[in-house]
C-alpha cells in the first residue's frame, strides 16, 4: 500500500482519500555513471542511468512503518530541443513508471512523481482520461522569489478492487501549484550529509467532483523541496508535513 499523493494520473494525499487511491512502491540499486541532465538542466538532473533513495525522516505515527523510496531515470528520448523522461519510483515492492517532458524552458513532471510533490506517487484502480497540464512544474534556472503555476486537470474512471462489488462513480479532479523560490539558501541534513539548499515551496489546491458532489482537499501546510545543484532533490516535506531525506543516490561519490 502506498502513501497517498495527487497524480497526473494522480490525487496528492488528501484527494487519495476522496477518490478510495490505494498507493505503491520499493528500492533497488546499480551503481551508474551519471550522464547529461534531459535539456540541461542541472538543478534537476533527470540523465538515463541517474537515482536516487529517499527515507522518511518523522513518518506518521498512525500510518503504516517507515520504508524507502528510489527513484530513477529509465530513458531520456530526445526530439530536438525537447525530450521525454521515463520515471520509475519503486516503494514497499511496488513499481511505478510515469513520463515527464522537457524544454530549454524547464520540466513538466507528472503530479504522481515525488519531484512534484515530495511523496511518493502512483495509483491504481483507476484510468486517467482527458489530461491537461498547464505551466511548468521544475524552472530551467531557480532564481530567488520566482514564481510559477501550473493547473491540472483530468477525467478518472474507478474500477473496483478485485474481489469485491462495490460501484465507484467517474470523478473529475482540478488541482492547482503554486511554486516560489525562497529567498537564501538554508542548509539541512539528510542521510549522506548537511547541503547548503535551494527551498522551493509549493501550496496545492484541488478538488474532486464525483457525481454532483465536490469534495475538497484539505491541504494543512505547504510542501518545500530542498534543491542541490547537480544532484537534485535532497530533502522534501510533504503537505502533509512529513518530511524525506535522501539517503544514497549514484550523483555523489563514494
Amino acid at each position: 500500500m502506498r502513501s497517498p499523493a495527487f497524480a497526473a494520473a494522480l490525487i496528492t494525499a488528501p484527494v487519495a482519500a476522496a477518490l478510495l487511491l490505494s498507493l505503491g512502491a520499493s528500492p533497488a540499486a546499480a551503481q551508474n555513471k551519471p550522464g547529461t541532465p534531459a535539456c540541461g538542466i542541472k538543478d534537476l538532473p533527470l540523465a538515463e542511468g541517474n537515482w536516487w533513495t529517499y527515507e522518511p525522516v518523522n513518518p506518521s505515527p498512525t500510518g503504516l512503518p517507515a520504508a524507502p523510496l528510489k527513484v530513477e531515470v529509465m530513458s531520456v528520448d530526445k526530439d530536438g530541443k525537447s525530450a521525454t523522461i521515463t520515471l520509475k519510483e519503486t516503494y514497499r515492492e511496488v513499481e511505478f513508471e510515469m513520463t515527464a517532458t522537457c524544454t530549454s524552458a524547464g520540466i513538466v513532471l507528472p503530479a504522481e512523481s515525488f519531484f512534484f510533490s515530495g511523496e511518493p506517487g502512483g495509483v491504481s484502480n483507476m484510468t486517467v482520461e482527458n489530461l491537461v497540464h498547464k505551466g511548468t512544474s521544475f524552472p530551467a534556472r531557480l532564481k530567488s522569489g520566482s514564481q510559477w503555476f501550473e493547473e491540472i486537470r483530468f477525467d478518472v474512471k474507478r474500477q473496483a478492487t478485485e474481489g469485491t462489488k462495490a460501484v465507484h462513480d467517474d470523478a473529475k479532479v482540478e488541482l492547482e501549484r503554486l511554486a516560489t523560490v525562497a529567498p537564501g539558501q538554508q542548509v539541512v541534513d539528510t542521510g549522506i550529509q548537511t547541503y547548503r539548499s535551494t527551498p522551493i515551496e509549493f501550496e496545492m489546491r484541488g478538488r474532486a467532483l464525483i457525481g454532483e458532489k465536490t469534495q475538497e482537499i484539505a491541504v494543512r501546510e505547504n510542501g518545500v523541496l530542498w534543491i542541490y545543484g547537480k544532484i537534485g532533490v535532497v530533502r522534501t516535506r510533504e503537505v502533509s508535513g512529513v518530511e524525506w531525506q535522501l539517503t544514497d543516490t549514484n550523483l555523489v561519490k563514494k
